[in-house]
């Protein structure tokens, strides 16, 4: 998973408003999520590996620490190239606007979340867990484009089931999901065509 300059800013309680996410300092479900999110930063577990490029964060990590960019920037095009070709047939978890039909691999499952699900992420994680990860199935990639609350949802789902692979994917696949750029960095997409 991977905290970024949004889960940055929630962790140290600084208000933000980012592409349909919202975080205030002042409310209490919002804080009830940054325990969430604080927990998932600090949580320890074989194979559970952290994205983060903050010093200050960093000393609260107590797993394995990977870089946050590993898939966009520079990375993008070749993520796109050698690595999506890996995820036919694995399950999606991302907002419910995305279109799996434009995506450039077959989805065994879409789980659709809306943007506040991380608001009620216990009542997510019974559906999304119970339909998907607790049932016995063979090992399979799990993508997460949740924002923030994909951190959250990571750390639950492994610790439910430590036989998948779960992918905080990021806004990586939105120029496919949403048909537009999101992030300056998908523009390589463009340039690469």
């Amino acid at each position: 998973m991977r905290f970024g300059d949004g889960e940055k800013n929630i962790i140290n309680n600084i208000a933000c408003n980012r592409q349909g996410f919202s975080y205030d300092p002042g409310d209490c479900k919002d804080r009830e999520f940054q325990n969430d999110l604080i927990e998932s930063l600090e949580y320890m577990d074989d194979n559970y590996f952290v994205g983060i490029n903050d010093e200050r964060l960093e000393k609260r990590v107590n797993g394995t620490i990977i870089s946050p960019m590993i898939f966009v920037n520079e990375n993008y095009l070749p993520f796109l190239n050698k690595i999506i070709p890996l995820c036919n047939n694995c399950v999606l978890v991302a907002n419910e606007r995305g279109n799996r039909d434009t995506l450039p691999f077959e989805v065994l499952d879409y789980v659709k979340i809306k943007n506040t699900y991380w608001r009620y992420v216990d009542s997510l994680l019974v559906d999304v867990s119970i339909s998907y990860l607790l049932f016995d199935k063979p090992t399979q990639i799990v993508l997460v484009a949740g924002g923030p609350w994909s951190n959250v949802l990571i750390q639950r789902f492994w610790e439910t089931n430590k036989n998948h692979i779960y992918i905080d994917i990021g806004s990586t696949l939105d120029p496919f999901l949403y048909r537009h750029n999101t992030r300056q960095y998908q523009e390589r997409l463009k340039n690469d065509t």
